[in-house]
């Protein structure tokens, strides 16, 4: 048997980062590390590597790993959605209509209001994190 054990994003600010995924969606943290060594190097394929890695619990067993290096620099680009590749990450909701206007209060820009899908099973909105990666929101209808 197979799940998904996280999901990993890399990110510039972790500041920024975990007020977004934490204060704004409420992840829990989990862990806090600063990662360096041979093993984390090598396991990553970069030499003299220094990562701090926090991970948030979504509550249900699911985590997003926030990754922070300390050396390198790499130019940020707006990636489009349609580009091969991670696309985003999807979050299940209580209640989009409220998370939306939330989350627009702090600054948040979404592509679009909350759409109810064409099966009707479904209200949907995507936004971004603040180093531009797509946020799905979603909400089961019953």
């Amino acid at each position: 048997m197979m799940s998904v054990r996280h999901v990993g994003i890399v990110v510039k600010d972790m500041k920024k980062a975990i007020r977004f995924y934490g204060d704004i969606l409420g992840l829990r943290i989990a862990t806090d590390a600063q990662e360096s060594g041979r093993y984390i190097g090598t396991v990553l394929g970069i030499n003299n590597c220094s990562v701090r890695t926090v991970k948030m619990s979504c509550g249900s067993g699911s985590l997003v790993e926030l990754l922070c290096y300390k050396a390198g620099s790499f130019k940020a680009r707006r990636r489009d959605i349609r580009a091969p590749g991670y696309s985003h990450i999807a979050f299940t909701v209580d209640n989009i209509n409220s998370i939306y206007r939330q989350l627009i209060s702090r600054g948040i820009k979404f592509v679009s209001s909350p759409q109810i899908s064409p099966d009707g099973k479904a209200k949907v909105a995507f936004c971004s994190d603040p180093e531009g990666n797509f946020i799905e929101l979603v909400e089961q209808i019953k």
